[in-house]
C-alpha cells in the first residue's frame, strides 16, 4: 500500500514538477485550511440559525409570519443539526490532524 501511496505523490510531484514532499506538505496544510473554513462556516450557520430563532421568538403570537418563518427555521435546525452530525468528525480531523486527511485524500485517489 506505501509503495503505491509513494507512486502516486511521485507521479503528482512530477506532473507539477516539485517533490513528493512538498506536495504532501501542499496536502498537510490544505488540510488546515479546510477544517478553519469549514469550521468558519459551521459558526456561520449556528450564529444566523440562533439569530433567526430569536427574531422569531420576539414576534407577536398574531403576526401571521410567525408560523412560517418557525417551519422555515424548524427545517434549518434539523438541516444543520444533520450536517453537523456528518460533518463535524471531518472539521476535527482537518485541525487536529491534518496529516491523516491528508492521507485519507491521497487513498481516496487510489480508489
Amino acid at each position: 500500500m506505501s509503495d503505491k501511496l509513494s507512486e502516486i505523490l511521485a507521479a503528482l510531484a512530477k506532473s507539477l514538477q516539485t517533490t513528493a514532499e512538498h506536495v504532501y506538505g501542499l496536502l498537510v496544510r490544505q488540510a488546515i485550511v479546510e477544517g478553519v473554513t469549514y469550521a468558519a462556516m459551521w459558526l456561520v450557520g449556528l450564529s444566523a440559525l440562533v439569530v433567526g430563532t430569536r427574531y422569531i421568538n420576539r414576534l407577536d403570537d398574531s403576526d401571521d409570519a410567525k408560523g412560517m418563518l418557525g417551519a422555515v427555521m424548524l427545517v434549518g435546525w434539523f438541516i444543520f443539526s444533520l450536517s453537523t452530525i456528518l460533518g463535524l468528525p471531518h472539521i476535527v480531523t482537518a485541525i487536529v490532524n491534518p496529516e491523516w486527511y491528508a492521507i485519507e485524500k491521497i487513498l481516496r485517489l487510489l480508489k
